[in-house]
């Protein structure tokens, strides 16, 4: 909810435009209460159409667009206490803001989506969500939800009514976007809207490979990989996000999954537009079945849609027994041994069973062989790798993989140089953090380290130019006078905010009036005839006359 006052800042303007009536019962550069607004649409952006202003002998006059005829609108900014919908109280006043559709196709697309959810269904703590509480197509005008023009896949939207006056849109990824304007529903529902979405606003392109080379197989492991979306994972259909062999294994000479290009085994994978990765799956094409019959392992993906993909191949092209029921016995991989000490570099294997025979030309997939094929390192037969800190050496289940080094580390000193990021979901090297500053409730700035890919690619911090530091989004103001985004403690400062333009200038441009408002310079430079700056205590008078050098 917001109160509104008008400002008569140019008496000449008003005495035209409304008559001498109405400007001699207003009192010049003073607010005056303004009520009964009406709200009109320009363009898609929300105009005001005129009001109700209460007069200096108590009366009321409706005034039509006045912000064109002499006069400033000024806004506060408070919850509505008698809103039953607790998002749209939270956001603010949004009674102008239902003319805000400026994307109708997204808007609906929400509003039929959301129907066919039962909100009664949704608890938050533990109390149920009725109807008069929960304003689906109020939520979606008011934040002017809206497809991103610079960012593909992303949602626009003002997170406020002072955002939305302020002309200040954010483009967050499809997820958050939903949570912050339907935070009822529960993380299963969150994703299947947010996956629903995707396949409806930015769908992917998608071509299905079958290979039996090297390089491809390295492409299908190792390749750069496309956007995730959640998906439903079984033991044959798994996210790409969990397999450990998707890393390029730089230690090693080769790519561990390099093995499978035997001749006895392909790869299947899906690239989408962009050519990066979607989904693999391995298959042995000669195994001991005497029906050589294809046998696939899991299918690792990061769609459903990619995913079903290869598993349509696999039932209708292949006929191939898939994971679960297949077996890879009698299966070679190429023989690679491990340069820098004992045992093949060769690939974990999904299928069992995860044991190996070398026959001194290949690794033979053998239910009795001696060669351990679970482990992840890369490295099968032997010892798997070291520490890169400590040289302590570990197992597969005991080592922990940078990215960032592509090393191995021990837990110990994985998490000396490594850190949980919170915005990011993922541990993160502190070489690739940067440090930001928020501010408490209790008006202090803490600091904290974030990957910097939250900064580069992220929607919540802003660089402030005023102290060269990050800070959270909801800190940071920006000052339109100066094009630069300010941090809290130096707007507090150095800044004020205008009481006739409610803009945010620097001390340098601050006049006071006979009424103690603080004014920026230019404001009253544009109204110069009606003000005079009186240079014995530095206070800016109206002009009751013309006055003489002598009285300046």
């Amino acid at each position: 909810m917001a109160n509104y006052t008008l400002v008569p800042v140019n008496t000449d303007e008003i005495r035209n435009h409304y008559g001498d009536d109405i400007c001699d019962r207003l009192v010049p550069y003073q607010p005056h209460m303004f009520d009964n607004l009406m709200w009109g649409s320009d363009n898609g952006k929300t105009t005001l159409v005129g009001g109700n202003v209460q007069l200096s002998d108590g009366s009321l006059y409706y005034l039509v667009t006045p912000e064109k005829y002499g006069f400033v609108v000024k806004k506060q900014y408070r919850e509505d206490p008698n809103e039953p919908d607790p998002v749209l109280r939270a956001w603010g006043d949004y009674e102008g803001a239902l003319f805000n559709v400026g994307d109708h196709l997204i808007q609906d697309w929400f509003l039929n989506i959301i129907n066919g959810i039962d909100i009664s269904h949704h608890k938050k703590d533990g109390k149920l969500f009725t109807s008069n509480k929960f304003r689906p197509k109020y939520r979606l005008r008011a934040f002017n939800c809206r497809r991103s023009t610079q960012y593909t896949g992303k949602i626009t939207v003002y997170k406020s009514h002072k955002d939305l006056d302020e002309d200040r849109e954010t483009a967050m990824r499809p997820a958050r976007a939903i949570k912050l304007m339907f935070p009822e529903f529960d993380h299963n529902t969150l994703n299947e809207i947010t996956d629903a979405y995707l396949q409806k606003f930015a769908p992917r392109k998608l071509v299905l490979h079958v290979s039996e080379s090297p390089e491809e197989f390295v492409l299908a492991y190792s390749g750069e990989q496309s956007p995730s979306e959640n998906i439903q994972t079984t033991y044959k259909r798994k996210h790409m996000a969990h397999s450990c062999m998707r890393y390029d294994f730089s230690n090693l000479p080769q790519h561990p999954a390099e093995a499978y290009a035997s001749g006895d085994f392909k790869i299947i994978y899906v690239l989408d537009q962009d050519g990066l990765v979607c989904s693999r799956c391995v298959v042995a094409m000669n195994t001991d079945d005497p029906s050589n019959i294809p046998q696939a392992g899991p299918i690792y993906g990061v769609s459903e849609q990619s995913i079903d993909m290869i598993n349509n191949h696999l039932t209708d092209v292949m006929n191939a027994i898939q994971a679960g029921s297949a077996d890879w016995s009698g299966a070679k991989l190429s023989r690679v041994p491990n340069p820098d000490g004992e045992g093949f570099v060769a690939p974990y294997l999904d299928i069992c069973p995860q044991s190996l025979t070398d026959n001194g030309k290949h690794l033979v997939v053998d239910n009795y062989g001696s060669i351990d094929a679970s482990c992840y390192s890369g490295i099968l037969g032997g010892y798997e790798f070291s520490c890169h800190c400590c040289e302590e050496g570990l197992n597969g289940d005991e080592s922990y993989f940078s990215e960032t080094t592509e090393e191995y580390y021990c837990e110990s000193c994985y998490y000396e140089e490594h850190m949980y990021c919170d915005y990011a979901g993922t541990d993160v090297h502190r070489d690739d953090t940067t440090m930001v500053y928020i501010m408490g409730s209790s008006g202090h700035r803490y600091p904290e380290r974030v990957a910097t890919s939250v900064i580069e690619y992220g929607d919540d911090f802003i660089y402030c130019e005023t102290d060269g530091e990050y800070w959270d989004n909801d800190s940071a103001v920006y000052i339109e006078s100066q094009d630069i985004w300010c941090d809290p403690i130096t707007l507090e400062a150095d800044y004020f905010e205008c009481d006739w333009t409610a803009e945010w200038y620097h001390n340098d441009d601050m006049c006071r009036t006979e009424d103690g408002e603080k004014v920026c310079k230019q404001a009253l430079d544009d109204h110069d005839e009606e003000w005079y700056l009186r240079k014995r205590d530095g206070i800016y008078y109206t002009k009751p006359e013309p006055l003489n050098e002598e009285e300046l």
